[in-house]
């Protein structure tokens, strides 16, 4: 009977410390999350300020409200552990400070709020992310302490059953065997974790890489021209500059539809609009540059959210121009309720590797790499605005010619 109640107590005590660990790795995740938070955060005060200085407040409007996005949701990731007073009250300031930075931008007081954040907002943040590194150190040793516990009450609990009667061990296998799928689903949690850390990572790499290109031709063209005043030499380094900074831009707006995605806070709102005034304002940037983009599309009405499909659209041409051959033409015809739009070049396409997932997100050739051809963002991107309105987009590659085809629903009649 002494056994019995020693092989039950210990039965037991191991799966209320399976509770324990499990409540604790919720509560781990919830600060790893957090914490991730204050990261994206900080990128997004970056890429505000920035695009503040490169004269492009609607890109700079777009990050800050990320950033605050960001701070909202550390504060629900915080609201979840219920006892961290102290790190609530570190998140509350970053709240605060950043409503204020968008406040004094909205006043136009851009020198402001950059002393607001570098007073305020980046210390609060600062002290925010060391906080919760912390609090994961302080949870994980916790978790660790549990977890060898656990093993040593299993043992014992091994070594009382097998005294007992056979059910006694059916029971204990089938206990066993839920912690296997326990332990399989925390083990399946961390490997996601791992690959977002990994994805974040090659994002980091591209961007070091890529945007420095094009910000060497913008500023040495820009020198140039201080240096040589020329009709010729402003014509040509106009275009230049006007060039690289639409490949920067494209760039930008790619990172913050991503991010927005990733956030599931991307809006969308179709209306109707006309194609041939879609396309043109897509390849607009194209024709400035002195590209040659083939239009051939039949007038139709779309519903679309215009912004979002001329970014699709301007993707793709980029894309045709980076890695095809001319002529690149934007071909567009209805059927059936749905207008399909053709993007084309004569370029050899995707490599084997690269065609069987050509919209996956960072994912670029080796040659890619040693040019500025973005950050492996415009494909995955166009597929997910094609997505959002309701479309389709598809990659088609014969004998010497790449088509991007992307489906769009057409506007009802009224």
């Amino acid at each position: 009977m002494v056994i019995v109640a020693a092989g039950a107590a210990a039965v037991f005590s191991n799966a209320d410390q399976a509770a324990r660990i499990a409540a604790d790795s919720q509560r781990l995740e919830s600060v790893q999350i957090a914490l991730s938070e204050t990261a994206t955060h900080r990128a997004a005060l970056v890429i505000a300020f920035a695009s503040l200085d490169s004269d492009s407040p609607a890109v700079s409007s777009q990050a800050l409200n990320e950033a605050l996005a960001a701070s909202h949701r550390i504060n629900q990731q915080l609201a979840t552990l219920g006892d961290v007073e102290s790190l609530q009250s570190l998140a509350n300031e970053v709240v605060a400070s950043t409503r204020s930075v968008q406040e004094l931008l909205a006043r136009s007081a851009p020198d402001a709020a950059r002393v607001e954040v570098e007073a305020d907002t980046l210390p609060a943040l600062g002290a925010l992310a060391a906080a919760l590194s912390r609090e994961a150190a302080r949870i994980s040793g916790l978790i660790d302490a549990e977890q060898a516990q656990a093993g040593r009450l299993s043992q014992a609990a091994s070594f009382v059953v097998a005294l007992l009667v056979p059910v006694l061990s059916v029971i204990f296998i089938r206990r066993r065997a839920r912690r296997r799928l326990e332990r399989s689903q925390l083990e399946s949690e961390l490997n996601r974790q791992r690959e977002l850390a990994d994805t974040k990572d090659r994002l980091i790499a591209g961007l070091s890489h890529q945007l420095r290109t094009p910000l060497t031709g913008i500023y040495g063209w820009a020198d140039l021209i201080s240096h040589q005043p020329g009709p010729q030499i402003v014509d040509e380094g106009a275009v230049a500059i006007l060039s690289q900074s639409g490949e920067l831009r494209r760039m930008v707006d790619d990172i913050l539809v991503t991010a927005r995605l990733d956030a599931t806070n991307l809006q969308y709102r179709p209306e109707a609009h006309s194609v041939t005034a879609v396309v043109e304002g897509a390849i607009s940037h194209f024709v400035r540059v002195g590209e040659q983009v083939k239009v051939d599309c039949h007038e139709a009405t779309v519903l679309v959210d215009r912004p979002r499909i001329q970014h699709v659209i301007h993707n793709l041409v980029a894309n045709a121009f980076a890695h095809g051959n001319e002529p690149v033409e934007v071909i567009g015809r209805e059927d059936e309720g749905w207008y399909r739009l053709a993007i084309c070049d004569t370029g050899p396409g995707l490599g084997s590797e690269r065609s069987k997932h050509p919209f996956a997100p960072f994912d670029q050739a080796p040659e890619d790499l040693v040019i500025a051809s973005g950050l492996g963002l415009g494909l995955s991107v166009a597929r997910a605005l094609v997505s959002l309105m309701g479309g389709e987009i598809e990659y088609r590659h014969q004998v010497g010619h790449t088509v991007f085809m992307v489906s769009i629903p057409m506007a009802p009649s009224a």
